[in-house]
């Protein structure tokens, strides 16, 4: 249902909303076991991103009316290939290639919470580019409160992250050193 005007938010879309949030935990958790083994970007994101687009292309045609091998604007299934297509094509380069990319290449080296904490913040700064650039109206005293506390609880999360991973460095102590200061046993003298 449109949420728009007088539209009024529904419990189906708070499932959807929902259901859309665990799949985004369980996408993130496989992304980054694959990435972590050393799966290169390229080769993760073809067979996702083109598994992807048959499945929604399937969708579209069974549930949306989209009429299949078609390249009629706006309801065939390749209809994107008429006056959309540059629309398309900017689409799949720069949010699809440089964006979603770099958030999967990121997870190789950089942990899921704090690539998921940083991903809340893309409703927030994605308004105020739009509005920006003049593809949106103002945001709302609503967003202009809540856009800060989403920045600092992502400062506080990315602060977090940065002081775990420095007290597991200093926790490891490198063997050699051990060794090097008579110690073989790894027991601190006194």
């Amino acid at each position: 249902q449109d949420t728009q005007g007088e539209g009024e938010v529904t419990l189906i879309g708070d499932l959807a909303a929902f259901a859309g949030a665990v799949f985004v935990v369980g996408y993130m958790v496989i992304s980054r076991k694959l990435r972590t083994q050393g799966m290169p970007i390229f080769l993760y994101s073809f067979p996702v991103t083109a598994i992807g687009a048959l499945l929604l292309t399937i969708l579209a045609v069974l549930y949306e009316g989209a009429l299949p091998f078609s390249t009629l604007d706006g309801i065939g299934s390749f209809g994107w290939f008429g006056v959309s297509l540059l629309a398309v094509i900017f689409l799949a380069l720069v949010p699809g290639l440089m964006g979603h990319n770099s958030i999967n290449a990121s997870l190789r080296w950089l942990p899921t919470i704090l690539i998921s904490v940083t991903l809340l913040m893309e409703p927030f700064l994605g308004g105020l580019i739009g509005w920006f650039i003049g593809v949106e109206q103002m945001p709302d005293m609503w967003t202009w409160i809540g856009g800060p506390i989403m920045i600092i609880g992502t400062a506080l999360v990315s602060i977090s992250v940065g002081q775990q991973n420095n007290e597991i460095a200093s926790a490891q102590v490198n063997p050699l050193t051990k060794i090097l200061d008579g110690d073989e046993s790894g027991e601190e003298n006194e």
